[in-house]
């Protein structure tokens, strides 16, 4: 199971693992100067093409929970 990527994504919304809580707004743990705001799009500049390529530029994301919950 992998991540999949993109380069732009609507941020629907925001919790913590266990969903008890949720946020307006989250950084990524790789830059710190990306910011996910809830109803917002976020979109990546530099993002990489190459599908093959599995830790690159991108906005990383799981198709279930349990995938992310998992990684």
């Amino acid at each position: 199971m992998s991540s999949c990527r993109c380069n732009k994504a609507k941020v629907l919304k925001i919790t913590n693992f266990a969903q008890d809580e949720e946020y307006t707004e989250a950084w990524s743990l790789v830059d710190e100067n990306f910011v996910y705001r809830q109803g917002q799009w976020v979109t990546v500049d530099n993002f990489n093409e190459d599908r093959w390529c599995d830790s690159t530029t991108g906005i990383h994301f799981w198709m279930t929970r349990e995938e992310a919950m998992a990684y």
